[in-house]
C-alpha cells in the first residue's frame, strides 16, 4: 500500500464517519484506502480500511462510492461482499501478533474495517534494500509471527500477501504484528483481472499467479514468509517465482541462489536450510504446515553468533596453528643444536645437552600452555552457547506468561461485560414498559406511513424538536411548514432491518436499514442510527439521529 497524505478519492480530513473522525490518510492501495481516525466515544486512535478498488470504483460528490462503469457493477458488488466477509473473519482472531479488528460496517455504498492503530514501523522501513538482519533479530520476529499465522491457518484462512511491508514492529516492545491481509484482494483480482497488483513480486509463489486458488494452502504463506527471511539474510527479495519456473521448464538450473550458499558464513545451517525448503518452486515439496516448518527451525535452538565475521577477516590466534608452529620450531632448534654439537669439542657436550634439555622443557611448557588455552576457548564457547539457549528459553517463557496474562484479562473483561448486561436487562425488565426500542422505531414509521403526524411528533423529545427548528414559541409545531411538508413528499417507508447496538435502562442506540418511496416514483435505500432516551414514565423518545 502506498503511503500518501493527499489522494483525490479519499474521505476528507475532519470528516465524521459514524463515531470516527478522519484525521489523515495512512495509505492507498489498489484495493482500499487506510485512514487514521479518532474514536470520539472512546477517545483513542484507530485505523480504518475502506473498500475502494480504484480500478473499479469512483467517489461521488456525496462521498458515496460507486462502480466506474455499469459493466463493473457485478465485480464491485462481489468484491464488497468478499471485503465484508474478510472483516467478519479477521474479527474472530484474538492473537497479539495478528492485527486486531474491532468492528466492520457498511456506509457510503462501501464497507469499512476498524482496526487497532499500531505505533511502529514496517520491516521494509526498518531494514532497507541491501541491509541484512542478525540471526537473533530474525528469530525474535519469526517465532511470534509463526504462532499468529498458525492460528489463522487453523481456521482455514490464508494471509496471501506476506511481505516486509505487512510485518509491523511495535515501538512499545519491538514485538511484530502481521497486518493487511490480502485474501479478499486476491479473490477480487482473480475474478476481474483488473486489479494490477493482486500479489507482491518476489514474495508470491507461482500458484498465486494462476486464476484458480485450489492449489493454495498454508504452504503459500510459508513461501512468502520464507521470501521475507531470504530478504533479511541477503539484502534483496528472491527472484520472482514466475521467472524461476520459466528457467525450470526449459530444463535450465533454478536462477535463485540458495540461502545456504549466501549466508553459510553468517547464519546457522538450520535457518538457511529452512529458508531453502520454504522457497521450493513445487508447492508439494515445501513444508505443508507451520508446525512442520517450525520443527525444522526450532527443534534444536539456533545459536546465532553475536557479531558474525567472515572467516577470511578473523585475525585472532588459533590454538592448532600455535601448537604446530611450536613443534616446527622445536625440530629446527634440535637440528641446529645437533649440527652445532658436532662441531664442538667433546668437553662441551654435557653443557650443550643441558641447554637442549632446558629448551625442550620450555617448548613442552609452551605446548601444554597452548593446549590449555584451546580447552579454555572451547569451554568459553560452550558457555556462550548455553547462555544463548537459556535466553531463548527465557524469551519463550516470557511470551507464554504474556499470552496467559492477556487471556486472563480478556476472560475477566468478558465476564464483567456479561454480568453488566444481565444486570441492565434485569433492571430494565423490572422498571420499564415491555415495549422494546426496536418496536418503538417500527411504531414510529407505521405512524408515518399512516399519516398520523400528531402521534409521531409526540414520539420526539423536546430537545430534538427544538433541534429540528419546526416549533412555534409555545411548543406547537409548524405542520405545514416543515414536518408534514417533508413527510408528505414520502409515499411509504419500508423497514428492512433494525439492529440494537447499545441499550441500558435510559438510553438505546438503534441502527436501521430503510427504503424510501417518494411520490415522484423515486426509491432510495438509507441507513439511520437513532439515539433513544426514556422519559420519567419509561416511554422511549427519539433524542437524536445519526445518518
Amino acid at each position: 500500500m502506498t503511503n500518501t497524505t493527499e489522494y483525490s478519492n479519499t474521505l476528507p480530513s475532519g470528516y465524521c464517519l459514524q463515531e470516527y473522525k478522519i484525521q489523515k490518510v495512512l495509505g492507498v492501495g489498489g484495493f482500499g484506502i487506510t485512514y487514521l481516525a479518532e474514536d470520539m466515544q472512546l477517545n483513542h486512535n484507530v485505523a480504518i480500511k475502506e473498500y475502494f478498488p480504484n480500478e473499479l470504483a469512483v467517489r461521488e460528490h456525496s462521498l458515496s462510492v460507486k462502480p466506474k462503469y455499469q459493466q463493473d457493477e457485478d465485480n464491485f458488488r462481489w468484491g464488497l461482499d468478499r471485503f465484508i466477509e474478510e472483516g467478519r473473519t479477521l474479527a474472530t482472531f484474538k492473537h497479539p501478533n495478528i492485527v486486531r479488528v474491532l468492528r466492520y460496517f457498511e456506509a457510503h455504498n462501501s464497507a469499512y474495517i476498524v482496526m487497532e492503530y499500531e505505533q511502529g514501523q514496517s520491516l521494509s522501513s526498518l531494514i532497507k534494500d541491501g541491509e541484512t538482519a542478525t540471526e537473533a533479530e530474525i528469530m525474535a520476529i519469526l517465532s511470534p509471527i509463526l504462532d499468529g499465522l498458525e492460528v489463522v491457518h487453523k481456521t482455514g484462512y490464508l494471509h496471501r500477501d506476506i511481505k516486509p511491508g505487512n510485518i509491523y514492529v511495535r515501538t512499545s516492545d519491538n514485538s511484530p504484528v502481521l497486518i493487511d491481509f490480502g485474501a479478499a484482494r486476491y479473490d477480487v483480482g482473480s475474478r476481474s483481472r483488473t486489479l494490477t497488483a493482486i500479489f507482491s513480486p518476489g514474495y508470491a509463489p507461482f500458484e498465486q499467479y494462476e486464476n484458480r486458488g485450489n492449489r493454495q494452502g498454508a504452504w503459500t504463506d510459508i513461501y512468502a514468509l520464507g521470501a521475507v527471511l531470504y530478504k533479511l539474510i541477503s539484502g534483496k527479495a528472491p527472484i520472482e517465482s514466475s521467472e524461476r519456473i520459466g528457467y525450470v521448464v526449459r530444463h535450465n538450473p533454478d536462477p535463485l541462489i540458495p540461502a545456504i550458499e549466501i549466508g553459510r558464513e553468517y547464519y546457522s545451517p538450520r535457518l538457511l536450510e529452512a529458508i531453502d525448503w520454504a522457497l521450493k518452486i513445487n508447492e508439494q515439496e515445501r513444508p505443508q504446515t507451520i508446525g512442520k516448518w517450525r520443527d525444522k527451525l526450532f527443534t534444536q535452538p539456533v545459536i546465532p553468533p553475536t557479531d558474525p565475521v567472515p572467516a577470511h577477516n578473523n585475525k585472532g590466534w588459533k590454538p592448532s596453528v600455535v601448537i604446530g608452529t611450536i613443534a616446527v620450531l622445536l625440530l629446527i632448534i634440535m637440528g641446529g643444536m645437533y649440527y652445532f654439537m658436532s662441531l664442538q669439542p667433546l668437553s662441551n657436550t654435557k653443557q650443550h645437552l643441558a641447554e637442549i634439555e632446558a629448551r625442550l622443557a620450555e617448548a613442552e611448557q609452551a605446548r601444554l600452555k597452548a593446549e590449555t588455552e584451546a580447552l579454555l576457548a572451547k569451554a568459553e564457547q560452550a558457555r556462550l552457547q548455553a547462555e544463548a539457549k537459556l535466553a531463548v528459553a527465557e524469551q519463550a517463557r516470557l511470551q507464554a506468561e504474556t499470552s496467559a496474562k492477556i487471556a486472563a484479562e480478556k476472560a475477566t473483561e468478558e465476564r464483567t461485560r456479561r454480568e453488566r448486561i444481565s444486570q441492565r436487562v434485569a433492571a430494565q425488565s423490572n422498571t420499564y414498559s415491555s415495549q422494546t426500542p426496536a418496536q418503538f422505531i417500527r411504531d414510529y414509521y407505521e405512524g408515518i406511513n399512516n399519516r398520523q403526524y400528531q402521534k409521531t411528533w409526540a414520539m420526539l423529545s423536546t430537545k430534538f424538536k427544538d433541534k429540528t427548528a419546526c416549533c412555534n414559541s409555545d411548543g406547537s409545531y409548524k405542520f405545514r411548514e416543515s414536518y408534514v411538508r417533508w413527510w408528505d413528499t414520502i409515499r411509504k417507508v419500508d423497514i428492512l432491518a433494525v439492529y440494537i447496538e447499545e441499550q441500558n435502562t435510559h438510553r438505546a442506540k438503534i441502527r436501521t436499514k430503510l427504503r424510501y418511496y417518494t411520490n415522484n416514483g423515486g426509491v432510495s435505500k438509507e441507513y439511520h442510527t437513532f439515539i433513544l432516551s426514556a422519559d420519567g414514565d419509561g416511554n422511549w423518545l427519539i433524542y437524536n439521529t445519526l445518518n
